[in-house]
């Protein structure tokens, strides 16, 4: 089987090796885009693909190696690996991670600005779990992992204050969250052999030794693997470590790609531009320009890039930001004089603001909203279950001739129901 692509470059959890260490769990996609779970036997070659598994994220196994949960259109299921069975365990609007214990309680994060709720693997009513303390501006727990007692987790929390991001310790028993590592880039926590896993300067793995029964570092971070797959936006990074040390990771692959003319009628037309690792692609107004934000392997990032198509004989990308932060999904001013972009960190809140330059690149960014987000959830008057996201504006800047100043603001007026 020839995979179109492992979902482990930039987006969701992709791969999981089983707790005894000779199985190994991976989210691809087929060339024909079908994307669904793969298991595969560590001393074989050969993967099977799990039926019932389509569109599967976050997927983790059950500590007896023999069933897998995931994330799916909205749900939190189960596979059974053998039989192929699937089960729904409980809605999951937008899953980030999960954790099975051996007492078969799921410690999972519903949705991306929510704390951790439990419930039984074999389905039921979900209860909290964690809160998120608003005193410090948590506004996510994400991806948790059991410590060998099954009642205590290490999870990744964010926050909109920076230096309270990390890796902490939570407990099924309502014991209050500690952190245990201060560093404030690290991602996705995992315990193995008497080591705390993390990832930090975007896909560096360290291995720290941890003292699973007083719960605490006991040495420093040791390197482990470079290049780590990761995603700052979703707190992931694309390893795996079983508990009797098995570890598999994903190294960071951009395919390069082509842009291509073609006209009304589905004719190729011809390149347009250099080979890049293209990710969004907007055209200008007038059809004269285009904004783009490849990826760059050399520093690990995304900058907006622009390029002239009116002489073909001189396309090249120009760069239009140069922070060391991610820059991405650019779109033009109704005028073309200018890109707006998602641009990722400020030294405010660190969290993704909407931002704007001068499409000449004359001035420097300016940031229309810093904020956070906040997530509810409701039954509807049909009993369905839903979700909304909203963007708490800590600062809104009017950009334009008549509003140039800041002023603080409340809640801005966009929310997504789910």
């Amino acid at each position: 089987m020839v995979f179109g692509s492992l979902q482990s470059v930039i987006g969701a959890p992709a791969i999981a090796i089983s707790p005894g260490g000779k199985l190994l769990a991976f989210a691809a996609a087929e060339r024909s885009g079908k994307r669904q779970l793969w298991i595969r036997p560590l001393d074989s070659v050969n993967a099977r693909p799990l039926a019932g598994t389509e569109d599967a994220v976050s997927a983790f196994w059950s500590p007896d190696n023999r069933s897998l949960a995931f994330f799916a259109r909205g749900k939190l299921k189960r596979i059974d690996v053998t039989s192929g069975n699937v089960q729904t365990i409980c809605d999951a609007p937008n899953g980030r991670g999960g954790a099975w214990n051996q007492e078969e309680v799921i410690l999972f994060a519903s949705s991306v600005g929510s704390g951790f709720s439990q419930v039984a693997a074999s389905g039921g009513t979900p209860t909290p779990a964690t809160q998120l303390d608003s005193k410090k501006k948590y506004w996510t727990h994400r991806y948790p992992s059991f410590l060998p007692d099954g009642r205590h987790f290490l999870y990744l929390a964010r926050s909109s204050v920076y230096e309270n991001n990390g890796i902490y310790l939570g407990s099924l028993d309502g014991e209050a969250p500690r952190k245990v590592v201060d560093a404030v880039d690290a991602l996705q926590p995992a315990y193995a052999s008497g080591f705390l896993l993390y990832v930090v300067n975007r896909g560096t793995l360290v291995a720290q030794p941890f003292d699973a029964k007083r719960m605490r570092t006991t040495g420093n971070p040791l390197p482990i693997a470079e290049g780590v797959a990761t995603s700052e936006g979703y707190g992931y990074a694309a390893y795996s470590v079983s508990a009797n040390g098995v570890l598999v990771y994903s190294p960071l692959i951009i395919g390069d790609s082509d842009l291509t003319w073609f006209d009304r009628k589905g004719q190729r037309l011809g390149k347009a531009g250099p080979t890049a690792a293209y990710v969004t692609v907007m055209l200008s107004p007038d059809g004269k320009h285009i904004a783009t934000d490849p990826f760059d392997l050399q520093v690990g990032a995304r900058d907006i890039m622009l390029m002239d198509l009116t002489d073909p004989t001189h396309e090249v990308l120009s760069r239009l930001t140069f922070t060391p932060h991610d820059e991405f999904f650019p779109t033009w001013s109704s005028d073309g004089k200018y890109v707006v972009y998602t641009c990722n960190g400020t030294e405010i809140s660190r969290l993704p603001d909407i931002c704007r330059k001068p499409a000449t690149g004359a001035r420097q960014q300016e940031v229309y909203i810093e904020g956070s987000i906040r997530s509810r959830q409701w039954e509807d008057q049909n009993g369905n279950k839903r979700t909304s996201y909203e963007i708490v504006a800590n600062v809104m800047k009017m950009l334009g001739s008549r509003a140039d100043s800041e002023r603080p603001a409340g809640r801005a007026g966009a929310s997504v129901v789910l």
